[in-house]
């Protein structure tokens, strides 16, 4: 069945957000410039505050998706790079996936789904899906927003910025730094 694949998916990333937010590791430097993220095929250039930590020990690959290390975690939340499985191709079939799950997830806030093509300074074209959805963050619930920037690498697979954010925290310099510095490797 699809959309469980989809929802474990979210779910998983869910659940890294919270492991990398309690995790006890130390960043491996923080970060100055670009940072590549080889499997993906892509780069970021994160604003200052932003720290590389290798999760890739505690990060879930499945079928449908790979997590590319490092996650970048501040103050303003948390970015991970996913891979989609290489049957993820067409924007919109990932986008109807990620509809989908949305749907079935019973902590996401119904009216909060947004989707939106983007183009990057760079060239890059693909779709930012955000919406919002309630967190379990230290044993209490919290408002939390999901933002995912897909695009397709130089190999033509879908790849996702993914940055989770509780709503207290929100900040759209990310969203813009995101969408700024995104680019093919």
């Amino acid at each position: 069945m699809k959309i469980p694949n989809i929802t474990v998916l979210i779910a998983a990333l869910l659940a890294v957000g919270v492991a990398c937010k309690r995790q006890s590791a130390k960043p491996t430097q923080h970060v100055s410039g670009v940072v590549t993220f080889s499997e993906a095929g892509v780069t970021l250039e994160p604003a200052t505050g932003w720290e590389p930590i290798d999760l890739s020990g505690m990060s879930q690959t499945t079928d449908e998706y790979n997590a590319c290390p490092p996650t970048l975690v501040s103050q303003s939340g948390i970015i991970e790079v996913l891979l989609l499985a290489s049957k993820y191709t067409d924007l919109d079939m990932v986008a109807a996936r990620f509809r989908a799950a949305f749907e079935a997830y019973p902590t996401a806030q119904r009216n909060s789904y947004l989707q939106q093509e983007i183009e990057t300074p760079s060239g890059l074209r693909g779709l930012r899906i955000s919406y919002s959805q309630e967190l379990a963050n230290a044993g209490r619930m919290t408002s939390g927003r999901h933002y995912y920037f897909i695009v397709k690498n130089a190999d033509k697979r879908c790849v996702a910025v993914k940055y989770v954010v509780e709503t207290d925290h929100y900040t759209n310099a990310v969203i813009q730094m995101i969408e700024r510095t995104l680019k093919l490797k």
